[in-house]
């Protein structure tokens, strides 16, 4: 994952998290230059890294893009074969808008 965004003016990942909130709750994070704050450590992952711990690996190799956002979306269940929850699937909707203000916005920069 590194790898593929080192070079870039800006990335934008989206993943799972479970952090008490209510599900399909989203969070955003611009970890740009400062790192998920450590009570985010619960981004899901099925890899050896969950995503804030790769991400500091990132930092700490210099391999992060020039600007990082992060969308969180709480999670209602991870047990395998889980459909995904009403809740999480009216995330998804709303995200797709809110990634494009930031497409727009960062475009705007440009």
């Amino acid at each position: 994952m590194l790898e593929s965004f080192a070079d870039a003016d800006l990335v934008i990942l989206v993943d799972a998290m479970q952090s008490g909130g209510k599900p399909g709750e989203i969070r955003r994070f611009d970890v740009t230059d400062e790192p998920l704050s450590a009570d985010l450590s619960s981004f899901s992952s099925t890899h050896v890294f969950n995503l804030t711990e790769a991400l500091e690996l990132g930092r700490a190799l210099g391999q992060l893009p020039g600007r990082l956002l992060v969308f969180g979306v709480e999670a209602a269940n991870f047990d395998l074969g889980t459909p995904i929850s009403p809740e999480v699937e009216s995330a998804a909707r709303e995200l797709d808008g809110l990634i494009r203000q930031e497409l727009d916005h960062h475009k705007s920069l440009s």
